[in-house]
């Protein structure tokens, strides 16, 4: 049994794959050839399984990552665009309507006082 611990101990750290590992463990305990081989495809399957899911996920954060550049850079250039027509609307000289004095107007300025 100590053996068996040494081996799940190697596999644990990564250093003997389940393929070597598996086998020589369920050897160990006694199993039969045909346990020792199902139990092998089952391990292998569910490897395979595992590194599938691991690339989607792999996939899926570089697609969020990309889009969230995306993001940020539609917002930059929201921001851009905001800043340029304060710029523009600050430096436009202000509309005062229609003359409400001087001499044209019918202001107080405008012609003909009353005596």
């Amino acid at each position: 049994m100590a053996a068996t611990e040494e081996v799940l101990n190697l596999f644990a750290g990564g250093l003997v794959p389940v393929e070597i590992a598996m086998p020589a463990v369920l050897h160990a305990i006694g199993a039969t050839k045909e346990d020792i081989d199902k139990a092998l495809d089952n391990a292998q399957k569910l490897q395979q399984e595992k590194q599938d899911c691991d690339r989607c996920e792999q996939q899926h954060s570089k697609a969020d990552h990309e889009l969230n550049i995306k993001e940020r850079e539609v917002g930059l250039k929201k921001s851009e665009a905001e800043t340029k027509k304060i710029e523009h609307e600050a430096s436009a000289p202000y509309s005062s309507g229609p003359s409400g004095g001087g001499p044209s107007g019918g202001g107080p300025s405008g012609g003909g006082s009353i005596r």
